[in-house]
């Protein structure tokens, strides 16, 4: 009976040392967001705030697309951008060919420059985020873009959210899952600088 005893003595302990000495779980990532504007609004701004995710790897930026530290120039006149990337997305930046995994979400902020060369507050965010089944045409791209107060942006030929925009009609050019800053056409034809042909 004490044989007994010790035995069951050492198993508690052992179970007891394991437990210890097991890893902390992580919590649970947030789901990704349905495809509504509210969800994704809420998503980006509230359960996984794009501030804190990465911006695009700068090695990948060409130089003449810089503006000033992580802001980029923009094919309009006057107006920058900012770039970020969540993790689903950064875990796949750098393969060939691309294509993103389903997941994925690249954002832009866009800043006024003002005339002493500094930023006016954000006039909007712009983005894309690839949901399976959602547009095969498209590979399956969601395009949304939303004012600073979180009102879907309307340009007056519609409201641009969703998979009927006029954002893919200039992004499918990229050839590039749909991603213009490091796509080999962005020098000649995604710039203010001008082509070869034109100098």
């Amino acid at each position: 009976m004490k044989h007994l005893w010790v035995v069951l003595g050492m198993f508690c302990l052992i179970i007891l040392l394991l437990i210890a000495c097991a890893p902390e779980r992580e919590p649970d990532a947030k789901p990704i967001p349905a495809v509504t504007p509210e969800d994704i609004w809420n998503y980006i701004n509230e359960d996984q705030p794009y501030q804190d995710w990465s911006t695009f790897p700068p090695e990948r930026i060409p130089a003449d697309a810089v503006w000033k530290d992580d802001y980029l120039n923009l094919f309009f006149e006057g107006i920058v951008i900012k770039i970020y990337v969540n993790s689903t997305a950064l875990s796949a930046i750098d393969k060939t060919p691309r294509d993103l995994p389903y997941g994925s979400i690249i954002l832009t902020e866009a800043y006024p420059i003002k005339e002493d060369e500094t930023l006016a507050e954000c006039m909007g965010i712009a983005g894309f985020y690839k949901v399976e089944g959602s547009t095969a045409r498209y590979n399956d791209w969601v395009s949304f873009a939303y004012t600073p107060d979180g009102s879907v942006l309307d340009t007056g030929s519609g409201p641009v959210f969703g998979t009927e925009t006029y954002c893919y009609s200039c992004h499918e050019a990229a050839e590039n899952d749909y991603i213009w800053i490091d796509s080999p056409k962005w020098d000649v034809e995604h710039t203010q600088m001008p082509s070869p042909e034109e100098q």
